[in-house]
């Protein structure tokens, strides 16, 4: 008696998404708008909008840094500013890193922790930097939709840019 091979679900499914992949890839490289448009939109580039980028994010770490220090420092005075700036490192590193930023505070509490501070404190101290972060992002939001409204009428006059919107929300 012979046996007749099956084939599994799964090999079907990763053929797919092999076969997906490597189409991605090929138009990626051979498309109209592909790898030769980005090589050839770096020209492009403005030098002086990528030092503000990169002036942007060290600001944004030395503020991240002074706000963990200033919320550890209170309780635990062995803390110090440099403690703070590696916890903003892994946190920074680790939300880069991981899916949906999710990676950053797990690791910045088992960092804490390692420095003896108490796991519910560094828990707490975080979720109120998170807090902070969301009002300030919250409230710039709310000024650039006020100061910007005409913006945001034309672009949602566009029934694609409407729908989006709609189904995001």
């Amino acid at each position: 008696m012979i046996k007749k091979k099956k084939f599994p679900g799964k090999l079907i499914f990763n053929i797919l998404v092999a076969g997906l992949c490597l189409f991605m890839v090929f138009f990626f490289f051979f498309g109209e708008d592909g790898l030769n448009d980005l090589l050839h939109s770096g020209m492009k580039i403005s030098v002086v909008w990528i030092l503000a980028a990169i002036g942007c994010q060290l600001i944004y770490m030395l503020l991240e840094t002074i706000v963990i220090y200033y919320f550890i420092h209170q309780d635990y005075k062995h803390f110090s500013f440099l403690d703070a700036l590696k916890v903003s490192f892994v946190g920074l590193f680790w939300c880069a890193v991981t899916p949906s930023s999710t990676g950053g505070q797990p690791m910045q509490i088992y960092l804490l922790h390692s420095m003896k501070i108490d796991v519910g404190y560094s828990t707490s101290r975080l979720i109120q930097k998170f807090l902070i972060y969301q009002v300030v992002l919250t409230s710039i939001s709310v000024m650039a939709f006020i100061y910007k409204i005409d913006f945001f009428v034309n672009a949602l006059s566009q029934p694609v840019i409407f729908t989006f919107v709609i189904v995001g929300f």
